[in-house]
């Protein structure tokens, strides 16, 4: 059985997540719940998790999180939909924003789909002219609202996850820069960008900068190698900041 949460609502798809499994554990209560990412999940467990245990088989609840965000996943996982909707086990798939095929091979095969829409309230704080540096600005500011909603206008508008990416890459490393340098010229900075940057710089301690720097040049080397999709990734990132 399957069920399909998804859409650019990311917190209202995973808060429905949340609810639907809590609904069928309550009907349920000997089910176990697992969780699956692109970092568990290997093809060669379909099987396993299909299968029915026996007559008096206690049904998993298996949660599969984000996998179509892997390119060599997606296919895969499309081409045996049959398998997962017609298992004694329910599978809860969370996904982001899908493709028209997609979700037309999911809508005849799942139990119930379910879209959460990005909320108007959410693109109206977005500036009218939807400059990248908005982008920056926020995170400098560490406004997670606006730099969660500034990114999707971004996305929207047509830019690219690896042109975005790049861009708060930018901002964190000239924090760091300015942060640890008593002058522009000491962090090969224009003035004007070092006095931004330092004020920005004040919003994270030295360890978070740090973190935040690493984490970017890992979720770019993991999307390139096929373990997520950048746009999701980088999403998520931005989520937990």
């Amino acid at each position: 059985m399957i069920y399909l949460v998804y859409g650019l609502d990311t917190a209202k798809v995973r808060a429905k997540a949340r609810v639907l499994v809590a609904s069928l554990v309550a009907k349920k209560p000997d089910a176990s719940v697992d969780r699956y990412t692109v970092e568990n999940f290997k093809p060669d467990m379909l099987d396993e998790l299909v299968a029915s245990q026996g007559l008096f088989v206690i049904r998993r609840i298996i949660i599969l999180d984000t996998l179509l965000a892997a390119v060599p996943l997606k296919r895969w996982i499309i081409d045996n939909l049959t398998q997962f909707a017609t298992s004694e086990n329910i599978f809860i798939f969370i996904e982001g924003d899908m493709t028209a095929t997609d979700l037309k091979a999911f809508e005849k095969k799942a139990e119930k789909v379910q879209e959460y829409i990005l909320p108007a309230s959410a693109t109206k704080q977005v500036s009218k002219n939807v400059s990248p540096f908005v982008l920056a600005d926020a995170l400098g500011r560490r406004d997670k609202k606006m730099l969660w909603a500034e990114y999707l206008a971004q996305r929207a508008t047509g830019s690219v996850a690896e042109e975005l990416h790049g861009l708060l890459f930018w901002q964190v490393k000239t924090m760091l820069a300015a942060a640890s340098a008593p002058s522009a010229a000491a962090a090969n900075l224009k003035p004007f960008v070092y006095t931004k940057a330092k004020t920005s710089a004040k919003n994270f301690s030295s360890d978070e900068l740090r973190t935040l720097s690493h984490n970017l040049v890992t979720i770019y080397h993991n999307a390139h190698r096929g373990l997520g999709s950048l746009d999701l990734l980088l999403e998520k990132l931005i989520l937990e900041l």
